[in-house]
C-alpha cells in the first residue's frame, strides 16, 4: 500500500508542473526574431519577444500568423499553481494605437 501513496504523491507533483492556476496577466513586448523547431513536414515557429521588463521569451507563433519584426505584441503570461513556472502565449500584434491588427488562437508558449 505504501507504493500506491508514493505514486499518488508523485503524480500530484508532476501534475502541478503543468496545471495553470487560471489567472493570467497580459504583457507587452517587441518581436525581435523568429526560430523554428520540429520536423520538416510541420515545423513550429517561435518568436523571440523582448518584454517591456527586458526579459526575452520564446512564444509559439501559429501558422496562419505572419512574423512581423519589431512589431509590438500582446502576450498572455500564466503561472503554474504548484511551482510558479511561467508560461507565455501569443495573443496578437498591436499597432501604434494599441489596437489589434492580427489575432491568433490560444497556444502554449515556452520560456527560454
Amino acid at each position: 500500500m505504501g507504493w500506491l501513496s508514493t505514486l499518488a504523491v508523485l503524480l500530484l507533483l508532476v501534475g502541478g508542473l503543468f496545471y495553470s492556476s487560471g489567472r493570467s496577466t497580459d504583457v507587452v513586448g517587441v518581436a525581435e526574431g523568429i526560430h523554428g523547431k520540429g520536423s520538416r513536414v510541420r515545423p513550429k515557429r517561435y518568436i523571440a519577444a523582448r518584454l517591456d521588463t527586458g526579459k526575452v521569451v520564446y512564444v509559439y507563433l501559429p501558422e496562419q500568423v505572419a512574423f512581423e519584426k519589431d512589431q509590438r505584441v500582446l502576450i498572455s503570461k500564466k503561472k503554474t499553481a504548484l511551482f510558479g513556472a511561467e508560461k507565455y502565449e501569443f495573443k496578437k500584434y498591436l499597432d501604434d494605437t494599441g489596437a489589434s491588427n492580427c489575432k491568433a488562437p490560444s497556444f502554449r508558449a515556452i520560456d527560454k
